[in-house]
C-alpha cells in the first residue's frame, strides 16, 4: 500500500498504479502488454531483443517479476487479447495520466529501437498508437 501512494506523489510515470493511486488492474497490465506486442509485431519480425525487451519492460513498468512479465507478454501474444485492444486502449485512457500514456508511448518506442532500425510500418504503428492513446496534437 505504502509503495503504491509513494509512486502516486513522486508523480513518476509509473504504470504500478492508475491515475487515482490505485493498483493497476489485470485489464490495465494485460492491455498496455497487447499494445506493446503490436508494436513489436509490426514490421513482420518477431526479434529475440525485441521480445525481451517487452518482457522487461512490463517487469520495470508494473513492478512484475520476470515469470509473471512473461506469463502477462505470452497472454497479450494471444489472438483473444490482442482481439481486445479497442477495449484496451479505452481502459488505459480512462485510468491512466497523461504522463502515463507517454510512459506507454516511450516504451513502444524502446521496442522499435532495440534493433537499431525504424521502418515505415514501425513508424506508422507508433503514431498510430500515439492517437489511440491521445497524444497526438
Amino acid at each position: 500500500m505504502f509503495q503504491n501512494v509513494k509512486a502516486f506523489f513522486a508523480r513518476k510515470a509509473s504504470l504500478e498504479v492508475d491515475k487515482t493511486g490505485q493498483p493497476s488492474s489485470e485489464l490495465l497490465r494485460i492491455g498496455v502488454a497487447a499494445l506493446l506486442f503490436e508494436v513489436l509485431c509490426s514490421d513482420g519480425k518477431q526479434l529475440h531483443i525485441e521480445v525481451k525487451t517487452l518482457r522487461d519492460a512490463l517487469s520495470k513498468a508494473f513492478d512484475l517479476s520476470e515469470e509473471e512479465s512473461e506469463l502477462i507478454a505470452l497472454i497479450a501474444s494471444q489472438d483473444p487479447a490482442r482481439r481486445r485492444i479497442p477495449e484496451y486502449l479505452e481502459a488505459i485512457r480512462e485510468h491512466f495520466s497523461v504522463d502515463q500514456r507517454k510512459e506507454i508511448l516511450k516504451l513502444a518506442e524502446k521496442i522499435i529501437f532495440v534493433d537499431g532500425e525504424l521502418d515505415m510500418s514501425e513508424a506508422v504503428t507508433r503514431d498510430l498508437l500515439a492517437f489511440q492513446l491521445g497524444l497526438s496534437e
